[in-house]
This record gives structure tokens, sequence and C-alpha cells, in this order.
């Protein structure tokens, strides 16, 4: 067991960080304070998995269990957790923490402590982002109003090419956060410390071509942690820091609706002369919806107006992204996923079988597209299988999941795919790094941990049994001999933790679903 005295943890989480940038940035010697980490304790690779999205994989890493069981097996606001998250379980242990940036939900919870969300799940103008919600107001003050998630000019600059403009709202946003963090930290009591940043993975995305940009950011970024690490040694702390997935470059984009249709798999309906028109003159529902809601008439309107009509309104600017799913077998509208809509279980699973073997047969110039192509209940398992989507897969490295429908073909390079190209997309190698007290030092893991292997190894650490219904493991080798744990996978409670959401919390508002949505369309989850 470990020594009888106040364990304290740090958990960093770089959402999208990958050593395939870091490692260039450390041999060019811009990342000393991270090399000094690295040499203090212990690096590898964190696996991630199925769907490879943040919100998905960041819940795995903090309940401890596969998507199956946690409840939210891809992006959005309609699904909630299904089982207590670390902070909760610390919390009934009396565990005092302080949560920065958590990117894994929102609204935040009512633990012991403090928790402030943030990322793309929460909205832009979110008053409702802190517990206590005093903690808003203290952070307003000493950041000069702060922002809890990126702002959606960001990805108008894009479009517009105007990358250092979009830059430096990014970095804006992380320079509020770590303030925040270190300013809370400083103030208020902890036993586990944690904040999330997302800027690894949105710069990613968008400058995966352009290193001038991400060399200054991994700059920033060193010396956040040469301070982060500095602090765990006064308190004399575990600091643990890992990504919730990796990164890669993107040559092609491979459009899934598109290959459905010219595979010969399912037919979609031709859009109509009005949808066209509409979509190009810029007449999508959201703005719609938007314009007519500042008139007041939004809900007089939507009774009065023809269902027939509303079905010609485009979802957003590119009209040819659009599915009538009610009316199509299979489609594709979330990341790495496909939907099979086929009520007779025969014919049901006869698609899935079909669609499946042609994924993994599908080449270009000799190279396989698709890595893998699991059923839902292959990839995961647990009482919520059934929310995921029927087809899970993962791209070869290079290839980029699209939903468009394009007569150019399913396979497009950046330049013909147009339109706020994304350079950069997820890969399943995460990273990790730990150092502190409890660890080994100068180790390279010679195994790689699953993201859901973090949770019970700081369980461990805090000597607090794993729940039965764990995936996750306490990853022992990375534990020096002083400080080896013996505690055994036994039940925490018979039943989970109730989600102790502030009530006037619980929910998004219909205009809060609508920014996440066109957020996570606009990135290109959706």
């Amino acid at each position: 067991m470990f020594e009888d005295m106040r364990k304290k943890v740090i958990l960093i989480g770089l959402d999208g960080a990958t050593w395939t940038q870091l490692d260039k940035f450390l041999q060019e010697g811009i990342m000393p304070n991270l090399q000094n980490i690295i040499n203090s304790g212990v690096r590898g690779n964190l696996k991630s998995y199925f769907p490879f999205t943040s919100k998905s994989s960041w819940l795995s890493i903090l309940t401890g269990a596969n998507p199956g069981k946690h409840g939210v097996p891809h992006l959005g606001t309609k699904e909630t957790k299904e089982i207590p998250i670390l902070w909760e379980i610390l919390s009934e242990k009396n565990i005092k923490n302080l949560i920065v940036n958590d990117l894994s939900m929102y609204p935040p919870l009512k633990i012991n402590g403090i928790m402030v969300t943030g990322g793309e799940l929460t909205p832009h103008n979110s008053k409702k982002f802190t517990v206590p919600s005093e903690i808003k107001e203290e952070l307003d003050q000493v950041v000069n109003g702060y922002v809890p998630s990126l702002d959606p000019l960001f990805t108008q600059l894009l479009k517009e090419s105007k990358f250092k403009e979009a830059y430096e709202i990014a970095e804006n946003y992380d320079k509020k956060v770590t303030e925040s963090f270190f300013h809370l930290s400083e103030k208020y009591d902890w036993d586990m410390l944690s904040m999330m940043l997302e800027n690894p993975d949105i710069l990613h995305h968008h400058y995966w071509d352009k290193p001038e940009y991400l060399r200054k950011f991994h700059l920033w970024v060193d010396s956040i942690l040469g301070k982060i690490y500095k602090l765990s040694v006064e308190q004399n702390a575990d600091l643990i820091i890992v990504s919730d997935h990796g990164g890669g470059g993107v040559n092609k984009h491979f459009l899934v609706n598109t290959w459905l249709r010219d595979s010969g798999i399912v037919k979609f309906e031709q859009h109509g002369k009005i949808t066209k028109i509409m979509a190009k003159s810029n007449l999508r529902q959201d703005v719609l919806r938007k314009n007519i809601s500042k008139m007041h008439m939004r809900k007089i309107l939507s009774k009065i107006t023809p269902d027939s009509l509303k079905k010609k309104i485009p979802l957003h600017s590119d009209e040819s992204s659009f599915v009538d799913e009610e009316n199509t077998k299979a489609f594709s509208k979330m990341y790495g996923t496909i939907t099979i809509n086929e009520k007779d279980p025969k014919k049901y699973e006869k698609l899935r079988d079909q669609i499946i073997e042609q994924l993994l047969q599908l080449e270009d110039n000799g190279e396989k597209v698709v890595l893998e192509a699991l059923k839902k209940e292959d990839a995961f398992n647990g009482p919520f299988v059934n929310r995921a989507n029927d087809i899970q897969f993962l791209l070869n490295e290079g290839y980029r999941w699209s939903p468009y429908l394009r007569d150019e073909g399913y396979l497009l390079n950046n330049e013909k795919y147009g339109d706020l190209i994304r350079v950069g997309d997820h890969r399943p190698e995460g990273i990790m790094v730990a150092t502190g007290p409890n660890f080994v030092k100068g180790k390279i893991l010679e195994n790689m941990p699953l993201g859901w292997d973090i949770c019970a190894t700081i369980l461990d650490i805090f000597n607090i049994n794993i729940p039965s219904y764990f995936d996750g493991k306490p990853i022992k080798e990375i534990f020096n001999e002083k400080s080896k744990s013996d505690t055994k996978n036994i039940s925490y409670e018979n039943k989970p933790i109730k989600n102790k959401v502030e009530e006037e919390y619980v929910s998004y508002t219909k205009e809060e679903e609508e920014e996440i949505e066109k957020s996570l369309r606009d990135l290109g989850y959706i």
C-alpha cells in the first residue's frame, strides 16, 4: 500500500496531443520542461478507443469504462453519462477536487471542491459553467472576462484564410484557462487538481501543415508545463499528463455517404432546385431560426409552415451533405460511424455485414482506406451499447471522415474537398507522461495502456477500491517499489452515484444546442 499520508495528484489533459509533434519539438530542444518531466518519470503511448472523439474519450479516461458503460458513445448534447466520474468518486471519499476546463461534460457537477467546464460542449456565452456559481465572477475579474470555450469567430476566420487572427483567438482562450488554473490552485485547497487544454486538438486539425504556428504553441505549452511541474514538486504531488487521442495529417477525405451511394449500397434523395437556391443564399435552418426568434415569431411560423417546405430548407450552407435519414437504409452523420435504418432484423444484419465487408476491402492505390470496422456490440460492452451507431470504423492514417455527398467522388484530396479544410485528424495513439513520488524514473512504457486505465491508476494512488464495473486497471509498471499497491478490484458501491447537477443547470437551451451542433459541424465532427 502507499504510505499513510495525504496524497495529491495533478492530472493535465492535452486534447489531441501526439508524440508525432512533441518528439519533433523535443528534438529541436524547444520543450526543455517537458523533457525534464519525462527524464524524472515515465513516458509512453496511451491508446484511445472507438469512436476516437473527445467527449467520449475523456469520459472513458475519467470513468474508467468504455462508452457502452458510461453511456456516451459519440459527440453531441443528447446523451449524458450514466456512471460516476472520477471527481464524484473522490468526492464521496471526502477528497477535495479543483477541476478547470473539464472537456468531458456540461453542465458542471456538484462535487467536493470546484468544477469549471469548458471546450466544445460548453456554450461560449454560458453563465452556468462553474460550481460554485460565484467562481465565474471571480474568474471574470482575474482574467478580465473568462471564456469557457473557443469563440465561434475562430471558424469564420479560418474560412477566410485569416490564420493569424484565428490563432490569436485560440491563444487567448488557452491563456485565460491557464491563468485561471494557477489562480485557483494557489487560492484554494485541493487534493485532486486537473486542467484540460483543447487547443492541441484544434490546432492539429487546422494548422498541421503550418509548423510556425505549432512551434509557437508548443513553446507556450512547455512554459505552462514547467510551472505545473514546479507546483507538483512543491506540493509533493504525482503529476500525470495525458491526451484523449493522438493526431496525424490528412491527405484525403473519405466521403462516406458518397461511397454508400456510389457503391450501390443505398440511394439518396436528390436535392431539388429550391433547396439548392436556399443553400446558396445562406437560407439555412439555423440562420432562419435565429432571425425568426429575434422577431418573436418562431412558434407561430413553425405551426403554419407546411412540413413539405420545412424539409426543403437546407441544414447548412453545403446542401450536398444533406441526407434524408427517414428514407435512407444506411447513412453516416457522425464521425467514424454508420447508422443502419432497417427494421427487419435479418435485412439489418445482412446490410451491416455487407457494409463492413466492403469497408474493409476498400483500397486507394493499393492502400487500405479503413483499418477497422466493427459492429457496435463488438466495439463496446455494457448496458448502453444501443446508444451507439451501428457500425464503428477507424480510417487509415492520412484519411479523414466526411458526411458529404459530392459528384466528384468519395475520395477527395484537400484541394478538391475545399471549404474549411481540415489538414489534421484524430489517431488512436495518445500520450502519457507521469512523474512524482510514487512513480519510477526514466522509464519508457513497454505496453500501451488504454485511456480508461488512468482513472483506475488515480484511484489506486488514493487507496480507493476500484469499482467492479471498471474496464480500467492500475498501470502497475509506472509505480516504484516503495509505492506499489495491492488494491483489489472490488465493488465500490452497489449502485452508481447519482449525478449531482445544479437543478437550474440541468439541460441545454434550444439555442445552446444549436450553437454546439454548429460548432461540431464547423469542426467536421458531424
